[in-house]
């Protein structure tokens, strides 16, 4: 690049970029490229990672942990997630990991204060209830055991599968 323009052919007519700057043109010079456009409140304080997860692990759900972290909205939750998901290495893929952590950290924690409470009742249709949401049809399935390893067992009583089902299995 000379010092009176820039000279880049790099134009929509072809002809040489004429911008005289001093320094350097904006649409040529990638390497001193002026700020294109505002950025966003993630790139602005990153800090917001740590606070929003921190809301989720605490249990919050994604409404309230953004109504207590000023500078996200729930939608600006979820696009910032969608955009963790379609790029590697920036500090959106960093939220989609750190919030995705933390919420998955929160529901293995209420799992385990629910299985408490249902160890206590001995309320067996909630925990029917709980572990097929949480391992699906592959619940039961001996070549699929997903269970954790945690040397708690529980049997499902007759009556209760005759409730649920009509009649004995």
């Amino acid at each position: 690049m000379s010092d009176d323009v820039c000279g880049s052919t790099d134009t929509s007519s072809g002809e040489p970029c004429q911008f005289s700057p001093g320094d350097s043109c904006p649409w040529h010079d990638t390497d001193n490229a002026p700020d294109t456009g505002r950025k966003h409140a993630l790139e602005k304080d990153p800090d917001l990672i740590d606070k929003v997860a921190d809301r989720l692990a605490a249990g919050d759900t994604v409404a309230e942990a953004c109504a207590e972290v000023e500078g996200i909205s729930e939608r600006t939750f979820y696009e910032w997630r969608q955009r963790g998901s379609e790029e590697d290495d920036t500090m959106f893929s960093q939220f989609l990991h750190e919030t995705t952590r933390a919420r998955k950290g929160a529901g293995r924690q209420d799992r385990a204060q629910l299985q408490q409470a249902i160890e206590k009742t001995q309320d067996t249709r909630t925990w029917y209830k709980l572990h097929m949401k949480q391992y699906g049809d592959q619940y039961g399935d001996e070549d699929m055991d997903m269970r954790e390893k945690n040397g708690v067992r529980q049997e499902i009583p007759e009556d209760f599968l005759e409730e649920w089902y009509g009649s004995k299995q």
